[in-house]
């Protein structure tokens, strides 16, 4: 009698976590990114002196290969002297990402050393970046207006 009266309790128990998570999981699943329309939002929103890089840029100045890429976003100026950029970069993997995360991090410490002295403006642009990991993509905004860049990047995702 006992018995039975802690096994429906349990079962009870057993249905209601599974009814959790049933109903948790559109909140914890990861969410992707869509490029393309994030593309054509940040086109619209950016200055004219930004645009579009290609994987050959990105391999050059980040040194990351084509093959841990999935898809990328990159907006940059063909001036050196200015720091202006977005890049974002869905990589096929955390391996890929946590290998090139490292790599893209000292070029922007690069470029803020080589900025500290010499142009106060560019150094405060690129002091203010917003450099983040969202599941497999990784964000690193350089912009005057950070924050409009990163509420598009938020909201395009899926």
């Amino acid at each position: 009698m006992i018995r039975g009266k802690y096994f429906k309790i349990y079962i009870i128990e057993i249905i209601l976590v599974m009814l959790f998570f049933i109903l948790a999981y559109p909140f914890l699943k990861v969410k992707e990114l869509n490029m393309t329309s994030l593309r054509e939002s940040i086109r619209q929103s950016l200055d004219e002196d930004l645009n579009e890089g290609t994987l050959e840029d990105i391999r050059k100045i980040y040194g990351i290969s084509k093959n841990d890429i999935n898809e990328f976003l990159f907006f940059k100026t063909k001036n050196n002297m200015n720091p202006k950029e977005v890049l974002v970069i869905e990589f096929k993997n955390e391996t890929s990402l946590n290998n090139n995360k490292k790599n893209i991090e000292n070029v922007l410490e690069n470029k803020k050393n080589s900025f500290k002295d010499y142009n106060a403006d560019a150094y405060s642009l690129l002091d203010k970046s917003i450099f983040e990991v969202k599941g497999c993509n990784l964000i690193l905004i350089v912009e005057e207006d950070n924050k409009k860049i990163e509420k598009i990047i938020n909201e395009n995702f899926r």
